[in-house]
């Protein structure tokens, strides 16, 4: 099969995957209005109409690979480019609110400028991690490891189950230079 980078082929794969994955972001929100209405067979609709948009997205993001997915480094990768021109947007963003009097919401805009800065870093770490070749153990066989959460370090041969530290289980963990 042809390449299909530069096709019209892939604008179309782009525009529909971005409109399917926005479809379900808001199948997802509304479906929590639904819930809280206690409309249940609402709800179920929803939720089940996003797990579908996820599977159209992710037939259209296999496609724009040409049909093969690239190792996980190549699409952090990616999504790091992308969250860097979000990051941008933001702070123009906050920057344009503010300049019409929109203070509150030019707050909010630098807030989550902010946050998407923490994003940014933690994907940077991720895809140093994935490259193994990076972070080499110490003398003894041990690595660094850095809490997501709270930033506390641990040296240890394997990746923590848990942070010790600030007990957290639903965290990951970092492989840093020792």
């Amino acid at each position: 099969m042809a390449d299909i980078r530069g096709s019209e082929t892939e604008k179309n794969l782009l525009d529909t995957f971005g409109i399917e994955s926005e479809l379900r972001t808001k199948y997802d929100l509304y479906s929590i209005v639904s819930e809280r209405e206690n409309y249940g067979y609402i709800t179920r609709f929803l939720q089940d109409t996003a797990k579908s948009r996820k599977e159209h997205s992710r037939l259209w993001l296999k496609w724009l690979y040409n049909g093969n997915v690239p190792h996980i480094e190549e699409l952090l990768k990616n999504l790091l480019t992308e969250q860097e021109k979000l990051c941008s947007k933001y702070e123009q963003y906050a920057q344009k609110a503010k300049e019409e009097g929109y203070d509150h919401v030019s707050d909010l805009f630098s807030h989550i400028h902010n946050l998407e800065k923490k994003h940014q870093e933690f994907l940077r770490k991720i895809i140093l991690s994935v490259e193994d070749s990076y972070v080499q153990p110490a003398a003894d066989g041990t690595f660094k490891w850095e809490c997501s959460h709270c930033g506390a370090y641990f040296q240890d041969k394997n990746m923590p189950e848990y942070c010790p530290l600030c007990h957290g289980e639903d965290v990951f963990f970092f492989k840093v230079p020792n």
